[in-house]
């Protein structure tokens, strides 16, 4: 389960990244 969040956390930091 800790795997799963660190995955989505990178690809939220990605997604920010993106945006921003």
């Amino acid at each position: 389960m800790h795997k799963s969040n660190s995955a989505i956390e990178r690809i939220k930091n990605h997604l920010a990244y993106k945006l921003g």
